[in-house]
């Protein structure tokens, strides 16, 4: 029942009461509802039409704007880039695709800080339909680590001058994309890897060990066994090489 008006039904202010005697307030401006109000909370653009939404403070004109088109959120800014977008200054960039429901933009340095107890965990997970930390950053405050996760496990860690690698039995760090190619888990691949125990030094397939001091040949250790005192490739299975020139060579 319509029990109050301002300026009629299509331009101005209404009252409406239910059969329960509940009281909703609608705003229009021309035939649609801008804003309401009643007994459940307040709506914007209850119409559903391309109408703006803004919030200015003393200084900001665009404090919390709504963007009617299509709901992107800016705070600081009047074209937000995602769908939430904190804005300080203009960077002069854009954003992708497919990272774009948070930006985060200044014109100088930017960042996002998580702030935790001096005891606790700060956390950025990624996860997905199957876990909730698929994989994850993890700053312990306590012991001033940085923890990575994959798979939902610890992965490696830094604490101080420190790294660790928790990758279980088999943890391998892969330099280079020589033998079966980056990324590859493999014993044709140039890594070093820790296998229980022990400590392995691999070369991919055809390859060597070489120990260099400051650019200079100190050990060769070639793919067929033979090794190289000095000397890049060695003829015998230890071959050393006492002078540079003219010296002497002993092979055994």
């Amino acid at each position: 029942t319509l029990i109050g008006a301002i300026s009629g039904v299509s331009n101005g202010f209404q009252i409406i009461q239910d059969t329960s005697n509940n009281q909703t307030y609608h705003f229009h401006t021309g035939s649609q509802q801008t804003f309401t109000i009643n007994g459940t909370g307040i709506v914007v653009n209850e119409s559903g039409t391309d109408k703006d939404f803004r919030v200015e403070s003393d200084t900001i004109t665009h404090a919390l704007f709504v963007q009617g088109s299509d709901g992107k959120v800016g705070i600081g800014t009047a074209s937000p880039l995602g769908l939430l977008h904190s804005y300080s200054a203009d960077s002069g960039g854009s954003v992708s695709a497919n990272a774009d429901e948070l930006v985060l933009e200044g014109s100088g340095n930017s960042g996002l800080t998580i702030l935790s107890g001096a005891t606790s965990l700060g956390n950025l997970f990624f996860a997905d339909s199957g876990d909730t930390a698929d994989g994850y950053l993890q700053y312990d405050q306590s012991g001033r680590s940085m923890r990575f996760g994959t798979a939902t496990a610890e992965r490696m860690r830094v604490t101080g001058n420190n790294l660790f690698l928790n990758g279980g039995t088999d943890a391998r760090i892969q330099l280079g994309s020589g033998g079966a190619g980056a990324n590859q888990v493999s014993n044709n691949t140039v890594h070093i890897r820790g296998d229980g125990v022990d400590a392995k030094y691999m070369a991919a397939s055809g390859g060597d060990h070489i120990f260099e001091s400051n650019g200079g040949h100190l050990v060769t250790m070639k793919d067929d066994g033979k090794v190289g005192l000095g000397l890049v490739a060695p003829q015998q299975l230890l071959h050393t090489h006492i002078a540079s020139s003219g010296g002497a060579y002993h092979q055994f």
